[in-house]
């Protein structure tokens, strides 16, 4: 399969316009990075790594704590009152591809986020939930940004997923699971754009970065055999 990586010279960002789709009032979140680009954001920065924009700009955010990536659920409206979970930032390679996920529920004017960071081989590095009193998420036909940063770190991103609640934690694929509402591969659909295999998915459009193929595990389009992926890279149909 492939990867969108941006260069450390300019800003970048892989966007789609606002889909009915999105219109999610649980909505998760799934991003797959490299290493190198979790361990490149600075000490004491935030960022937010993926976002459903005009869903209360519900989005991912990583901020470099120490050597700690504490994750964090940024909900606009509402604000942020406590770290989700924190990964050692010590215990990841440069080559490893990190799946970091979130999933959002409310009830009785309390929002609960709950995250992760899981290695490509299926090594957990943190899990872990926190709340923000508050009303329900503002859902709405949102757009979608896949590394909604304003910054000069390089990133290298190899898959990311939306889902209108928690994912289903037997389903290995995520093209498998039930709650699965859009699902990037970072391939080319043919005109320069990143394919969402959701069928009626908008295809993101890159800014300032690049399409490239190198290889990962997230990849059940073209898998063969069952790949060292843990949760969330399984083996998938032929195409």
């Amino acid at each position: 399969m492939a990867r969108v990586t941006f260069a450390s010279s300019s800003n970048g960002v892989a966007s789609a316009a606002s889909q009915a789709k999105f219109n999610l009032t649980t909505p998760a979140l799934q991003i797959v990075l490299t290493g190198a680009t979790l361990k490149a954001i600075g000490a004491g920065v935030t960022r937010a790594v993926i976002a459903l924009v005009n869903n209360d700009n519900y989005r991912i955010r990583i901020r470099r704590n120490g050597t700690n990536l504490e994750l964090t659920g940024g909900i606009t409206s509402q604000g942020v009152s406590s770290v989700v979970c924190s990964a050692d930032v010590t215990s990841i390679a440069d080559a490893d591809l990190i799946c970091v996920s979130l999933s959002y529920s409310w009830a009785a004017s309390v929002s609960t986020l709950t995250g992760s960071f899981v290695k490509s081989d299926g090594t957990s590095l943190a899990s872990g939930n926190g709340t923000i009193a508050g009303a329900a998420i503002a859902n709405a036909n949102s757009s979608i940004n896949v590394w909604d940063v304003t910054n000069t770190e390089a990133a290298n991103i190899a898959g990311a997923a939306v889902f209108s609640a928690a994912p289903v934690s037997t389903y290995l694929n995520p093209s498998s699971d039930p709650n699965l509402v859009a699902l990037y591969y970072m391939d080319n659909d043919g005109t320069g754009k990143v394919k969402d295999w959701v069928s009626g998915g908008t295809s993101l459009t890159v800014t300032n970065g690049t399409l490239d193929a190198t290889a990962d595990y997230w990849d059940p389009i073209t898998a063969t055999t069952t790949p060292a992926f843990g949760r969330f890279g399984v083996r998938g149909p032929v195409r």
